[in-house]
């Protein structure tokens, strides 16, 4: 027997200090008979406290090794801190230990209560079972718990009481983390209740340190506490003619934004506004840079005549931008303001500005309404980065009935937005339009650019044209380009390259030309067809599916004065003028008919 061995800084098992304060054994003939150890052992979940616990040990016949045997103290408010609280462990928690390459490998299972202690978040006595720490990381590895701690009334959030939804355990990052997602109440118990729902995580941090009690140079993984962030506020309130609804999203080490908060909000006072005012935030910090954005949008009606005035818009942002590779063409039909979510921190940028309006037909909207804006960018210097006007036009649609939602679903909408480029003197727009009413659909795009030594106008694309569909007529479409990019002349419809040879039909344009000099390419083309089957008598069935379409299009380049043919001086066309094209036409249709003559 012996007593006081070594203390808790001079024991280890793979990481986890251990002391022996008392060892004995029973020695009959040679061979170990049975044996006892006691003393302490520290959980890594705690930097300061430990557990006492009694070991048996014994000789396994089968093996000739030891077999450990371990039973530990149950106890009262064990400094969790690594947790940010404490824990209370029941008599059912254990701790298992084998030996592994030499090496004690202890696992725990723990059960109690669980007390976090914050300054964002605080819960007492919340029941937990299975909590299983292991010695290699990740060393927190499992956990469940319930949903109603025993001091409900302690529970808060950044200072508000809180009722739990669910409780789970998981990796965040890689790294063990507790999430809690609870319902927190903003008002006292005598005045009008107003919840919402929220999330937050107790985050630990694992890194490698020095193990001196297993010999110079030894590690071990070691577990920290890395702070309770709060994830997300949603607000869903109604009372009465008031109602308020939004979501507020916290970042922390975001690899773009940073640390903040974003989120929108809307509000609404029944028989005071005609439709929810809306707000959109960012605010946040990183890599040593402020940077926010505010926007806003009420309803106030102002009759102007047959029209009026329904909204007022406005917003500012600072350090802020649009992704600056996302074209134009791709922003169409998206609210001009409530799209904070959009901008991105820009150390280049400075000051924004935004300013806009609902406008509409009166008394009803319904027939037609749109916004539009204006926003200023400035520099980070001061200087003037750009200037956009939009514009977003809806038909046979409400304010209410439109907002969010995909313009696929909108009867007819069109949208506009222009930009002036100060810093390369660049004026770009482009315009969009969709029709989606019974029988008739249609779609369009148009995109103007002017710059120093580069500019073009195209209503239409050959790969994207200008659609228009009358159902049980067909449909057309239409394209026309100008200016210094123009695109490759398309080839026929398959119906005519399907039968005639494609060669001369396509690359008919000189692209280096088109780039050079200029030009005007436009074309258009009609399709329609139709199928069906229909019986004659009893016996027969005829069939049929007939396709019509007509098409062409044209390029007229200018190749400059000096452009000619070769082995001939003068100059192509009128005056370097040269044009080129296509026009087509086809009918194609299969009728047959089945049956039988006669049946038995």
């Amino acid at each position: 027997s012996g007593t006081n061995l070594f203390s808790l800084n001079q024991g280890s098992m793979s990481g986890w200090g251990f002391s022996v304060n008392s060892i004995g054994v029973n020695i009959v003939s040679n061979h170990l008979n049975g044996g006892t150890m006691t003393g302490h052992i520290r959980l890594p979940v705690s930097e300061t406290d430990s557990l006492s616990y009694a070991c048996v040990l014994t000789q396994n016949m089968q093996t000739g090794q030891l077999d450990y045997a371990f039973a530990i103290t149950p106890t009262n408010n064990l400094d969790a801190n690594v947790l940010g609280g404490t824990l209370t462990l029941y008599n059912t928690s254990a701790i298992a230990v084998i030996k592994q390459n030499g090496k004690f490998r202890p696992t725990a299972t723990l059960n109690g209560k669980y007390s976090l202690q914050n300054n964002n978040a605080r819960v007492r006595n919340l029941e937990f079972q299975n909590m299983v720490l292991a010695a290699e990381a990740p060393i927190l590895r499992s956990a469940i718990f319930a949903l109603v701690p025993d001091d409900h009334d302690s529970s808060k959030l950044a200072g508000f009481h809180f009722t739990i939804n669910s409780v789970q355990f998981g990796l965040l990052n890689n790294e063990p983390a507790i999430a809690f997602n609870v319902g927190v109440n903003f008002s006292d118990g005598n005045a009008l209740s107003i919840g919402a729902s929220a999330g937050f995580n107790v985050k630990t941090i694992t890194t490698t340190v020095a193990n001196p009690a297993e010999g110079i140079g030894a590690t071990k993984p070691k577990m920290q506490f890395d702070g309770v962030s709060i994830n997300s506020i949603g607000l869903d309130f109604e009372s009465g003619p008031f109602s308020i609804n939004g979501l507020i999203i916290f970042h922390e080490n975001d690899p773009i934004y940073g640390k903040g908060f974003s989120g929108n909000i809307q509000f609404t006072i029944v028989q005071i506004m005609s439709a929810p005012a809306q707000a959109s935030v960012w605010f946040g910090r990183v890599n040593g840079m402020r940077y926010f954005y505010v926007d806003a949008a009420v309803p106030i009606t102002v009759p102007m005549g047959n029209m009026a005035i329904y909204r007022f818009m406005g917003g500012i942002y600072y350090h802020m931008s649009r992704v600056t590779n996302t074209p134009l063409e791709n922003q169409l039909y998206e609210n001009a303001f409530g799209n904070a979510s959009q901008y991105f921190p820009d150390s280049n940028a400075g000051l924004g500005i935004k300013a806009g309006v609902t406008l509409g037909s009166d008394p009803s909207e319904r027939p037609v309404n749109g916004d539009v804006a204006l926003e200023v960018s400035f520099n980070s210097n001061g200087g003037m980065s750009f200037i956009s006007f939009t514009g977003n036009v809806f038909f046979m649609t409400t304010i209410n009935q439109r907002m969010n939602v995909n313009p696929n679903n909108i009867p007819v909408v069109a949208s506009m937005i222009m930009q002036y480029d100060f810093q390369n003197d660049a004026l770009h727009a482009a315009l969009g339009a969709q029709v989606h009413l019974p029988g008739v659909t249609g779609s369009g795009q148009a995109t103007m650019h002017f710059e120093p030594g580069l500019w073009y106008i195209h209503i239409g694309r050959p790969q994207t044209r200008v659609t228009l569909s009358v159902g049980g007529i067909g449909n057309f479409t239409a394209y026309f380009e100008t200016g210094q990019q123009i695109d490759p002349m398309p080839a026929p419809p398959s119906q005519v390259t399907s039968i005639v040879n494609a060669n001369g039909l396509n690359d008919q344009r000189d692209e280096n030309a088109l780039n050079v000099g200029g030009g005007v390419a436009f074309g258009a083309s009609f399709a329609m067809g139709s199928q069906d089957e229909f019986e004659i008598g009893n016996n027969f069935e005829v069939y049929y599916n007939i396709a019509a379409g007509a098409g062409f299009d044209i390029m007229v380049l200018n190749y400059g004065p000096n452009a000619h043919c070769q082995n001939s001086s003068s100059t192509v066309g009128i005056n370097g003028w040269y044009s080129t094209g296509q026009i087509y036409a086809y009918l194609q249709g299969t009728v047959g008919i089945s049956g039988e003559f006669m049946s038995q």
